[in-house]
């Protein structure tokens, strides 16, 4: 495969510069938005659950909504814009911190903005990689280079983060302003490697909102490579979100030691796993038999979750998250890869916005279920509900559905 041009190879560079940037101030946001609720307003738990929660919720019932106004627009403006308007938030609330104004309903404003803003960035912002993608490198291993880039700008800012207790919110808002105009200019800048086609201006009308989400879903639920790994992800999102958002806190607290470091070591070393062999598919030779792959991936998250059943060590059990991330990396870059493909052009950003829900959506339902089945059937025990979620759903899906079979379509056209 031939290298991709220096121009293609400059435009790429830029989106992941921009990807990186975003996802390490989304990673600071996580940060800091818990650390403000408990460190300088000292919230009551209920409080805290309750205002992480709306922080969520914007994402999840507006990312439709975002993949609907996105298509027909001129991307690479459109997501700049969006991430200057994002930045307005950190400034704002640093300024009010500054001024000693800090109280409970601008933090969660704060959180509410940053959730509104990046249901509009996320569809868009995925659908625009289209556009900027090396036909010479192909879709996937450009797609894995963006989730390593991902996952690794939620690195850089969770560890940034850490920091907040020694430089404070104010010094952590300023730098994550600054990610976001970093990421802003790097995609204003960007040249596409082909033409979009641009046939919205202006403000997108609320009364065709609607009607275009369906249209999305219509699309998505007509064709059979969308439909079948969409709707695997939408049902096996609260499998894995309730893991991560409740076991993850019980099996600390219950097992190992309770600390914050033990705490954050968990969901550190999957990042680092998905962003590891995110950057190695992008180096390798793409898949022909990603539907296959992605099932291999699938069931490697189903051995984990029954391997962590054991209470194990704390550091084997790094050593199997790692893995756990090893494979999702795999698994992410190859379902991205088969929606992005079959996506077509004009509703390319309602399609990614609907496979965008799928992830987002199950962590209320999942966090609820497994939280009550751990407190009902003990903490190790409430870790087999995910674990035979995620089996029978690779069981049902290899048997009724052809996905085992689905091979790469990954051709761009320049």
């Amino acid at each position: 495969m031939p290298a991709p041009t220096a121009p293609a190879q400059a435009s790429l560079r830029r989106y992941l510069v921009a990807q990186g940037a975003y996802f390490a101030a989304a990673g600071l946001a996580g940060v800091i938005y818990p650390w403000l609720l408990t460190h300088d307003l000292h919230a009551s738990e209920g409080l805290v659950g309750l205002a992480q929660a709306l922080g969520s919720v914007p994402t999840m019932l507006l990312v439709l909504a975002g993949g609907a106004t996105a298509d027909g627009r001129n991307l690479r403006q459109y997501v700049a814009q969006l991430q200057l308007v994002a930045a307005l938030g950190p400034i704002a609330l640093g300024l009010i911190i500054a001024l000693h104004s800090l109280a409970l309903p601008l933090v969660v404003a704060y959180g509410l903005l940053w959730g509104t803003i990046a249901a509009f960035i996320m569809p868009a912002r995925d659908a625009l990689l289209f556009y900027v993608a090396p036909g010479e490198l192909g879709l996937t291993r450009t797609i894995a280079l963006a989730t390593g880039a991902t996952f690794a700008g939620q690195l850089v800012g969770i560890l940034i983060g850490g920091a907040a207790s020694t430089t404070g919110a104010v010094a952590l808002l300023s730098v994550q302003a600054a990610l976001l105009a970093v990421a802003a200019i790097a995609t204003a800048r960007l040249r596409l490697a082909r033409a979009q086609v641009t046939t919205t201006r202006g403000r997108p009308r609320l009364r065709m909102i609607w009607p275009q989400v369906k249209q999305g879903v219509a699309i998505v639920w007509a064709d059979e490579r969308l439909r079948t790994v969409t709707l695997l992800i939408v049902l096996g999102s609260p499998v894995f979100n309730g893991v991560f958002l409740v076991d993850f806190p019980l099996l600390n607290r219950a097992y190992y030691g309770n600390g914050s470091a033990t705490l954050a070591g968990m969901p550190l070393m999957f990042m680092i796993g998905v962003t590891i062999s995110s950057l190695a598919m992008a180096r390798l030779k793409p898949v022909a038999r990603q539907g296959r792959l992605f099932m291999f991936a699938y069931a490697n998250s189903f051995i984990v979750l029954c391997a962590m059943h054991f209470a194990l060590p704390y550091p084997l059990l790094l050593v199997l998250i790692l893995w756990w991330g090893l494979g999702s990396g795999v698994g992410a870059t190859m379902s991205r890869s088969m929606v992005q493909a079959a996506a077509p052009e004009a509703y390319r950003a309602r399609v990614l916005s609907i496979f965008q829900f799928g992830q987002v959506w199950g962590g209320a339902p999942g966090a609820v279920v497994i939280g009550f089945c751990a407190q009902s059937f003990g903490v190790l025990n409430a870790l087999l509900i995910p674990s035979l979620g995620a089996g029978l759903l690779w069981l049902s899906f290899r048997l009724f559905t052809p996905l085992w079979h689905f091979r790469r379509q990954d051709a761009l056209t320049s």
